[in-house]
């Protein structure tokens, strides 16, 4: 119906501009009026396609939101639960051990490293002097205080798995992995999680490509770096 609408609505607006160029206004007024007719519906059903299609990204969102924080409040509650789950079928190209378990899989994850740029200010050209032909000596120059500023970037993208027993990056270049045992905080800011280790001064960032992961990934790396140290990380499921 609606392309049979839109089909009418050209044509009469084809009639409406050639009656227009004949100088038939009666026609094209008439046209005109009826182009419109046809026009209207077809965007107020448009209208109503963009509302449908609205709220259900916002119920698809909603309910992502919701997953995400049963997620988390199992694993804050992981003390009282009686079993880990199992998403080992979930890995791949990754070789786990015989008594390893992955608990949580997030996609679409990037890491995310600290860079230091140094910058020259306030330095001078000097002056360049002619000492002989062809040849000419710089001297009075020089490169002023050094300035260090610091950047972030993306290093890799890959997938974050967590195990009972480590925190796995597995990206395109290189995997990064830190034991549970060797977790001593986590930091979590909206989609962007920080892992820090003992006695390493950079923590492992990464940045979550799945929306409300945030909370999720560091709650239950800190659930499951509490349970190894507490000697319950390798029970069975």
């Amino acid at each position: 119906m609606r392309q049979l609408l839109t089909i009418l609505g050209f044509v009469l607006v084809v009639v409406f501009l050639f009656a227009a160029s004949k100088g038939d206004w009666s026609v094209s007024f008439l046209s005109l009026a009826a182009a419109i007719g046809c026009f209207v519906p077809i965007r107020r059903r448009m209208r109503e396609l963009a509302d449908e299609r609205s709220k259900a990204e916002n119920g698809a969102r909603q309910l992502r939101y919701e997953l995400a924080q049963r997620e988390a409040t199992f694993f804050e509650n992981l003390s009282t639960a009686k079993s880990l789950p199992d998403l080992n079928q979930q890995v791949k190209s990754l070789v786990l051990a015989p008594d390893e378990t992955c608990v949580l899989v997030s996609q679409y994850a990037k890491r995310v490293v600290s860079k230091e740029r140094t910058q020259y200010v306030g330095g001078t050209a000097g002056v360049s002097i002619r000492v002989a032909k062809g040849v000419r000596v710089r001297a009075g120059g020089f490169k002023g205080e050094p300035v260090k500023t610091s950047y972030t970037e993306i290093a890799d993208t890959g997938t974050v798995y967590l195990t009972n027993q480590r925190f796995i990056f597995a990206g395109a270049n290189e995997v990064a992995t830190i034991p549970l045992s060797k977790v001593a905080s986590v930091r979590d800011d909206s989609d962007t999680v920080e892992i820090i280790q003992e006695n390493r001064a950079k923590p492992l960032t990464i940045k979550l490509g799945e929306e409300f992961r945030g909370s999720v990934v560091a709650s239950a790396t800190l659930a499951m770096a509490q349970l190894e140290a507490s000697g319950k990380g390798h029970r069975k499921r």
